[in-house]
């Protein structure tokens, strides 16, 4: 349970007859001591409440009838909003109220006051601004701070450009906006990090707010305190930034047994947050004493200034709407109708879950009807906006049932609006990310074995992974279209969470259809490898790593049965680790290469249980991989040096490796087909993703899409744009160019692409050939020896036949070959384990935290280097490297040590935060060799 703090004055009723005139109180807004409030005829009381119960005087605007929030403050002047969509002020140096205009004349929907500057919100999503501040509240960049009393209000822009805002909210001088997608942005005053603490304390435009969990929450409604914000999402969870926080805190309030009570409104005023749960009860926190310190974690629970009953909401329903007002908390009594409408977390003008399902029903009896295009539109209302969402995965499940019964013309014109007018936003939030949890509940209740839901779902997801993809085509080729989403939003962890007995039998059911797939006496089973698309990078890894085993583990066997070596062992030396593995290579029967690896390194004790290889992968890479060695030639793709292929034979005959080679067989240097080293590369390039082993080292993503077999015979410009951008521009401008004189204008020829081409000039009729034939050149025959062996020895060790790895996509086989750049030390941390008396609060443990997150990227790679033999992050980020940290003993002059094969560092008890750095840095400047790894 929650503790208690202080609580709240005793609560009281407002006599609505003697001082409202009888009509019902139907809103309150307020600043500090001021409280405006508006009754179900349109009249406005002001009150002010210093002295505990307020008083209240009417306000004289006759012939205004006020909307649902159709008033606010500021500290010095009163905004009243109208039915009709109009705008008056009401300031302290006026003496009387005074239309505020806005240049596009639209409706407003919602008004809000910082203490200097209104808000309007406009029925299109617009947001308008007027008043006068320094305080980047006007949301109009820094040289705008002052709007004239006689000027219309300016609307603002900056993040919101083309953006519909769905509601809005304002602190002293800090305003945050919701869009109608669930994102939020925000400007204005941020000495408090109520808009993240990466941000300057004043921001003049809307920006996007700056938190990593404010990016995946599904926000329904906003509120603003004196120094933070207050978001609540879909789930019924209340998110809290500011009041000096590093992060968001985030809380699940529970009551009772631990019985989790959704919220479906907040309010907020200067240090509480008044809560309103579906069941009509109220609960009130008090933010600025009940966060967490920064850099302690978040309890589940804010502790809660008043759990009472208030008296207000002493009725048959409960509460329908909760307000604060500075320190006053005010409840509004619910009817019958409105307790109905509190279930709606998005606008309570819309019809409620069950009427919503009601239409649904009606809506899907007449689906198999739909005969015409532009009847789709009521399904397309219904899937890209919030109104599936307010039915639940009832609603959205109705929904996928309809399109599977819906005739296939139809089916395909309605995706075809999508295409054309659904963007980035709106795919994410109202198809993808609701259709991949349905379809991950699914697979979790059906065991992944093919429920019609389960199916259907995954179809949809394939029709808009494929929209999405040629949205990231049109993208690079630069033509005009929607900007793609993350396809990592398509992809679920759902295989992890059954064990690897699961995985085997979902991935042997799937191999036995393949090979068998002409079989009339077998149905093809559904499996979740039919969709690749949405499976996770480290679900595929894990996948890989199962099979991988298994075909390891059957070499081992074999080898052992007939009395032979059961590894593959290399034995090198460390100043020669380049040829002695070629060597040792060549010298091995290619049946050898899938038995487990082992290395060793001549002249060292070190066992490798797994760091003695990462070592030797890193060294060698930085050998093999070498430019000036000439195996590689460095190329810039974007900003970007890439590796690709060379074929200057003055750079291979440099290398010496050449000689030791030939050497090492029976032909002389003159007979050596100079291209066999790239099998030898292959070779290796295999056995780390065969070991499950990072290679540090750049390809461009076509080397990627070779070893997958996924570069097509006629390769597209989106293909080449992948290895040479300037290219593939340059050549897309040769198609786009309208004109009747390429010839002249761009003076190309088929010189290397045909014989005698250099004498046969790129015309307006042959242009279309040119460019295929030089995308064809590029990509396959330029290359074509090398990439052959490069091929042929990576398919010694990765079969192609392999069905985990036809699961990757190019870009994921270079994150599971190469690791990510990215670290993330706060992952780390909170994913480490400490053993040997050291806990996550021990000084030592806390001085090498801060000690680590202050050195830069490189010095940080050192670490992970040192610590666990590979510089860059795994699949999954650095919280899978299931780290750990070991007390080696009290203080002493000894250095930092690690076990790379086991993730582990062992750390002294150093008495001092500067010897621990001291011994740190000499502990990383002299890190090569092992003992037991």
């Amino acid at each position: 349970m929650p503790t208690e703090a202080t609580e709240l004055r005793t609560p009281f009723v407002v006599d609505e007859l003697s001082i409202f005139d009888g009509s019902t109180v139907r809103t309150a807004q307020g600043w500090s001591e001021q409280v405006v409030f508006t009754t179900e005829n349109g009249n406005v009381f002001v009150a002010n409440a210093q002295a505990g119960r307020p008083a209240v005087n009417p306000l004289n605007l006759p012939g205004f009838l006020l909307e649902d929030d159709g008033e606010t403050t500021g500290s010095s002047h009163i905004v009243l909003l109208t039915d009709l969509g109009r705008v008056f002020a009401y300031a302290s140096s006026t003496a009387s109220p005074y239309l505020l205009e806005n240049k596009r004349n639209e409706p407003i929907v919602q008004i809000v006051c910082t203490q200097k500057v209104t808000l309007l919100l406009g029925h299109s999503g617009r947001v308008h601004a007027h008043g006068a501040s320094s305080a980047g509240d006007l949301g109009l960049g820094d040289k705008v701070t002052q709007i004239r009393e006689d000027e219309p209000a300016r609307q603002v822009e900056g993040g919101l450009k083309h953006v519909a805002v769905q509601r809005l909210a304002a602190g002293p001088s800090h305003v945050l906006a919701l869009t109608a997608s669930g994102r939020l942005l925000a400007w204005g005053d941020n000495d408090n990090n109520q808009q993240g603490s990466l941000r300057p304390v004043k921001i003049s435009w809307p920006l996007p707010i700056d938190s990593d969990k404010f990016d995946k929450i599904r926000a329904c409604d906003v509120a603003c305190g004196d120094t933070f914000i207050a978001v609540l999402t879909r789930s019924g969870r209340l998110h809290i930034l500011g009041c000096g926080l590093a992060e968001d805190a985030t809380f699940a309030p529970s009551f009772g047994n631990d019985h989790f009570k959704p919220i479906v409104a907040i309010s907020a005023g200067k240090d509480y947050v008044a809560a309103l749960h579906d069941d009509g009860e109220v609960t009130v926190y008090d933010v600025a004493q009940s966060l967490p310190r920064q850099g302690v974690d978040a309890k589940e629970t804010l502790p809660l200034v008043s759990k009472a009953t208030l008296p207000a909401m002493e009725t048959e329903h409960g509460a329908a709407r909760v307000a604060v007002l500075g320190n006053i908390i005010l409840a509004f009594g619910a009817n019958e109708e409105a307790a109905e409408k509190r279930l709606c977390f998005v606008d309570e003008a819309i019809a409620t879950t069950p009427r919503l399902c009601l239409i649904l029903e009606s809506l899907g009896a007449n689906a198999e009807r739909v005969v015409h295009a532009d009847q789709t539109r009521l399904f397309l209302v219904f899937l890209c906006t919030p109104l599936a969402q307010m039915g639940g995965d009832e609603a959205l499940l109705k929904l996928v049932r309809m399109l599977d019964r819906m005739e296939k013309r139809v089916f395909n014109e309605l995706f075809k609006w999508i295409f054309k007018e659904v963007d980035a936003q709106a795919l994410a939030t109202y198809l993808v990310e609701p259709l991949v949890k349905i379809f991950s509940q699914e697979a979790r209740a059906s065991s992944l074995d093919g429920s019609p839901d389960l199916i259907t779902t995954a179809k949809l997801l394939h029709v808009l992974y494929n929209i999405n993809e040629t949205h990231a085509y049109l993208q690079i080729m630069g033509r005009l279209g929607h900007v793609p989403i993350d396809r990592n939003l398509f992809t679920t962890n759902v295989l992890l969470e059954i064990d690897p007995t699961g995985i085997d039998r979902i991935l042997y059911r799937w191999q036995d259809h393949i090979s068998h797939p002409k079989s009339k006496s077998r149905t093809a089973p559904f499996s979740i490898l039919q969709y690749p698309f949405l499976i996770s990078v480290d679900t595929k890894s894990e996948i890989l790593r199962l099979e991988g085993s298994h075909v390891m583990m059957e070499r081992y066997q074999g080898a052992r049965r007939r009395g032979q070596q059961a590894t593959l062992v290399l034995s090198v030396r460390r100043n020669r680790v380049f040829m002695d593995t070629i060597r040792a290579l060549a010298a091995t029967d290619p049946v050898d290469m899938k038995m487990p690896l082992q290395v060793k390194f001549e002249g060292e004790e070190g066992v490798d249980a797994g760091g003695v290889k990462k070592e030797f992968f890193e060294l060698l890479s930085t050998t093999l991989f070498d430019p000036h060695m000439g195996v590689f030639n460095a190329i810039d793709i974007g900003g970007t040096e890439k590796l690709w292929f060379t074929n200057e034979e003055s750079a291979l005959n440099s290398v010496d490796l050449m000689a030791q080679f030939i050497a090492s067989g029976s032909k002389s240097p003159d007979e050596v087909d100079k291209n066999e080293l790239y099998m030898l590369v292959g070779q290796l390039i295999g056995l780390a993703i065969y070991n499950n082993t990072i290679l540090d080292v750049q390809f461009p993503i076509t080397l990627y899409r070779i070893l997958l077999r996924k570069l097509p015979e006629q390769p597209s410009l989106m293909h080449l744009h992948e290895l040479d951008p300037a290219l593939a521009r340059g050549l897309q401008s040769m198609l786009d160019y309208d004109g009747d004189d390429v010839e002249t204008v761009f003076g190309a020829d088929f010189a290397g692409l045909r014989p005698g081409g250099e004498n046969e000039p790129v015309s307006n009729e042959n242009r279309n050939e040119y460019v295929a034939e030089k995308i064809a050149f590029k990509l396959h025959k330029e290359f074509f020896p090398i990439i052959d062996k490069l091929l042929k020895g990576f398919e010694t060790v990765v079969d192609r036949n392999m069905r985990s790895f036809q699961l990757f996509e190019p870009e994921q086989l270079e994150l599971a070959l190469t690791g990510s750049d990215a670290l993330d030390i706060d992952e780390l941390r909170v994913s480490t384990e400490y053993d040997g008396g050291y806990t996550s609060s021990s000084r030592v443990v806390k001085w090498f935290w801060q000690i680590v997150k202050a050195w830069d990227k490189d010095k940080q790679r050192e670490l992970l280097r040192f610590a666990t033999g590979a510089p860059r992050a795994p699949v999954g980020g650095l919280q899978s490297l299931r780290f750990s940290i070991q007390r080696a003993g009290p203080d002493s002059d000894q250095l930092p040590t690690a076990s790379t094969c086991f993730n582990h560092l062992l750390l002294p008890d150093y008495f001092s935060k500067q010897k621990l750095a001291n011994k740190l840095d000499v502990a990383l400047n002299n890190a090569q060799g092992f003992g037991l790894s």
